[in-house]
């Protein structure tokens, strides 16, 4: 997706200077037959390669979408195309928000990188089971999780998040601890962590008092549509 976006914004920007950008959005020349068949190849190659059923992607310029486009389908049984407007899940866009959202929490004064995050004392406590944990687990700070540098849970095939997919968060985190060790000190190595996620999660509903898609809903994506 991100190559098929890089294609046809190239061609889109390179009659502008780059240090400035243009104040007519809406001037730019869309792409040609040729750009968008170069994107719709790009896309196919993607979808073919890794399986997926649907893509859509947009190209911005100066806070406006000057081209979108989608291939394949948004529901394969009933054969629907799936068009720029059907809503995707947005996976790991997600960390993104919920490292803002612990962000805005460290700005506050109510967080800091270096709060460990299990233990006594710490911010979680023990409200997913009580100590002796596995070697290091009480070690684990905010900036750890914030990092992907816990030090374990990363996203193998052992991937604690898609272990008991009828779990809900509370049960998985309790289990995970139980059950999992690290494989290595905190803070020693970088392991992408779905897992870690899910924990920054909970700090924020346990610090706010609030879900976490309340609070991030009006505490982060209202305050960014505010300001478009």
């Amino acid at each position: 997706m991100k190559l098929a976006a890089g294609a046809g914004a190239l061609p889109l920007l390179s009659r502008v200077a780059p240090a400035q950008l243009a104040p007519n959005p809406p001037s730019i020349r869309p792409p040609s037959p040729a750009e968008r068949g170069a994107m719709a190849r790009l896309a196919r190659s993607f979808m073919d390669k890794y399986d997926v059923p649907a893509l859509s992607f947009a190209i911005g310029y100066a806070g406006t979408v000057v081209h979108e486009d989608a291939f394949g389908l948004a529901d394969r049984e009933r054969n629907e195309t799936v068009t720029p407007r059907h809503l995707f899940r947005i996976a790991s866009v997600s960390k993104m928000i919920t490292s803002v959202t612990i962000f805005r929490l460290i700005e506050e004064n109510r967080l800091k990188l270096t709060d460990r995050v299990f233990g006594s004392g710490a911010l979680l406590g023990t409200d997913y089971g009580s100590p002796p944990y596995s070697a290091g687990i009480d070690q684990i700070t905010l900036e750890h999780l914030l990092t992907h540098t816990a030090g374990g849970w990363s996203n193998d095939n052992r991937d604690p998040m898609f272990t008991h997919p009828r779990m809900d968060h509370a049960e998985l985190i309790a289990w995970t601890l139980a059950n999992r060790p690290l494989d290595r000190p905190p803070g020693q190595h970088y392991a992408y962590s779905n897992f870690g996620y899910c924990v920054l999660g909970r700090v924020i509903e346990k610090l706010t008092g609030q879900a976490y898609t309340e609070h991030v809903r009006t505490e982060v994506l209202t305050r960014c549509a505010s300001r478009t």
